[in-house]
């Protein structure tokens, strides 16, 4: 019996253990405050969160320029990064492989507005902006199918994932005012869940007044679980098939919630109460840790909490200050869609930043890999890739660490070990479901 093999067993035992000890309190849901918060001007530093540390400088030639990266996925040890409509792969070393398909509107063709990825099919999603539809591909780019009915009539899609046979839109609320997030059952081809919006009266298509964002609803796929909140709602909602959906976690702004009637009034003076009040813009889970971007009047928070011990930090600084190699901060929401998977993040650092960070950089602190890319970039060159490991208290990333595995050998042994505890945890997940079910029109929600 390999190691994977025993990882499975004794994690399907110990879970299964903790949902029985939890049954009798499965309907009490964990409360995140941030009512005595106080932003610290210090950072947060990367040390406390992070295992290791990687940075892969992507290919440059003229098949592959790239301007701002907006999104990137990864499949089989191939990365995905998406720009301009674009889709360009990459292996693990950053060199170029090609591009996913042709911009354009013929057969097979697409500009790409966002993309997603499904890891047991191993086929690509594109949400085609010219086309207003799904174009799949595999992972070579050949062109399988389109879903033409799955976002709608009168939607426009912000980003997609996939979940089991589920394809999950989030919306763009200036432009599809209805609702904010769709659920295509991609195996009936049908339209099975829609998240309304209860602020579409206040959307008015002729002044268009910028109260919705492009962050409107956060969309995560964890673990078993789609994770989904509305900027204006405190709950963060947990699903597996959207037949129950319930809440997973609760988020007490107390006195600093920023209300959707404040944000509607947003044009006064710098002086009000507005910029004293706080929204959630965005958030990150992690088997560990969560992570918020937190948005006062026009100033950022990144906030961090730590699920064990239930601390939270919260720092002006959106950047993880990086004293684990010496070398560049970590940006946790600099890619528009960020990109999680198992216990890594990544970030995109563009060659002007890295040339201005050498000049005042000392080289005896850093690590040799580090300087090997800094040393070799100019100012024309294709972006880098960080990629960090999270800590984390899972028991299979403590066995693969003394495994002495590369982080890039622990990223696929993460992979392939969460699809073999899939269907396990899926069994699970659903049994506890049956207990905490929830009625979509009568959700638990604090808004």
């Amino acid at each position: 019996m390999n190691y994977r093999n025993i990882i499975i067993i004794i994690y399907l035992l110990f879970f299964v253990s903790s949902c029985k000890q939890e049954t009798n309190n499965i309907t009490v849901i964990e409360e995140i405050s941030f009512k005595n918060i106080k932003p610290a001007s210090e950072k947060i530093f990367l040390s406390e969160f992070v295992e290791e540390v990687q940075y892969i400088p992507l290919e440059t030639n003229e098949d592959c320029l790239i301007s701002k990266i907006t999104g990137i996925e990864m499949i089989n040890e191939i990365f995905l990064v998406h720009q301009k409509g674009k889709i360009l792969q990459f292996d693990w070393k950053g060199r170029f492989i090609r591009s996913l398909f042709e911009t354009g509107k013929g057969p097979g063709e697409c500009f790409g507005r966002c993309f997603t990825i499904d890891h047991m099919k191993k086929q690509i999603y594109v949400y085609d902006n010219f086309k207003h539809q799904i174009n799949v591909y595999d992972q070579n780019g050949s062109f399988i199918k389109v879903l033409k009915n799955s976002d709608g009539p009168n939607c426009f899609v912000q980003n997609i994932l996939v979940h089991q046979d589920f394809l999950i839109s989030g919306l763009l609320p200036e432009f599809s005012p209805e609702y904010f997030l769709l659920a295509y059952n991609c195996k009936d081809d049908v339209i099975k869940y829609k998240y309304k919006n209860r602020y579409a009266a206040g959307i008015n298509k002729k002044t268009k007044p910028k109260v919705l964002s492009n962050y409107n609803i956060h969309l995560q796929v964890f673990k078993k679980f789609v994770v989904f909140k509305e900027t204006f709602c405190d709950t963060i909602y947990q699903t597996t098939d959207f037949n129950n959906i319930t809440p997973r976690y609760i988020v007490n702004l107390g006195k600093l919630k920023l209300s959707y009637a404040e944000q509607l009034n947003q044009n006064q003076k710098s002086t009000s109460s507005y910029n004293k009040k706080i929204k959630i813009q965005r958030l990150i889970e992690t088997k560990a840790y969560l992570f918020f971007l937190l948005k006062s009047g026009f100033q950022n928070y990144l906030a961090v909490h730590e699920k064990k011990s239930g601390e939270m930090q919260v720092s002006e600084s959106l950047f993880l200050k990086n004293d684990f190699d010496e070398t560049m901060d970590f940006q946790v929401f600099g890619l528009l869609n960020t990109w999680y998977h198992g216990d890594f993040l990544l970030c995109i650092i563009q060659p002007g930043e890295i040339i201005e960070y050498m000049k005042t950089f000392n080289p005896s602190m850093s690590n040799s890999e580090f300087l090997k890319t800094a040393t070799n970039i100019n100012q024309f060159d294709n972006p880098v890739i960080m990629i960090i490991k999270l800590k984390s208290q899972i028991l299979w990333n403590f066995i693969l660490r003394n495994q002495k595995k590369t982080i890039k050998q622990e990223f696929i042994n993460s992979v392939v070990i969460e699809r073999q505890l899939s269907n396990l945890e899926q069994l699970v997940f659903e049994a506890n479901l049956q207990v905490i079910t929830a009625d979509n029109n009568s959700k638990i929600a604090i808004c």
